[in-house]
């Protein structure tokens, strides 16, 4: 419903930005607040919690600093060039992009815990800096072997259609 509402008011104002911007807005304010709710009063074990929390304000501190960024060249540099030759609406892009991928992963370990699968993921960082969630060891086995199980099911008739085998 939203995005209907959204699309209808976007193209009866198609001359003015502002609508777009105050949807992407609103968008983006659910989505913190919503995480932040799960980050502060999921039940997980205080280490799980702790990594939600820093996943989301990393997420939304990436988020921010491309934003004033952005911001600032708009208000104050008359040549659209706060440093020769970079845009900081380019890094305003690079970043809410990065914060975007931060935040998905966020999700993916909140993702895990509910699949009980959390405790066993680990965080590593690409270069250094940006965090990426990976699964444990525990949890590729489980899935390789739920796979196995359900491919062992199944067998293929003579049009070459998969249909479930009954023992």
């Amino acid at each position: 419903m939203y995005g209907l509402a959204t699309t209808l008011v976007m193209l009866t104002n198609k001359n003015n930005p502002m609508y777009h911007q105050v949807a992407y807005a609103a968008l983006v304010f659910t989505l913190v607040f919503r995480s932040a709710y799960i980050s502060y009063t999921l039940p997980a074990s205080p280490q799980l919690r702790r990594t939600l929390v820093t996943l989301f304000w990393t997420a939304i501190c990436t988020y921010l600093v491309g934003y004033v960024s952005w911001v600032s060249e708009r208000h104050f540099c008359k040549n659209g060039y706060a440093i020769p030759f970079v845009q900081l609406h380019a890094i305003w892009h690079i970043l809410t992009g990065t914060g975007t991928f931060i935040w998905i992963q966020h999700v993916i370990l909140y993702r895990y815990y509910l699949q009980g699968r959390a405790e066993n993921a680990t965080v590593h960082r690409f270069l250094g800096l940006i965090p990426y969630v990976l699964p444990g060891e525990n949890s590729q086995q489980q899935q390789g072997q739920m796979m196995t199980n359900s491919q062992a099911q199944m067998t293929m008739n003579s049009q070459g259609q998969f249909m479930k085998k009954f023992d």
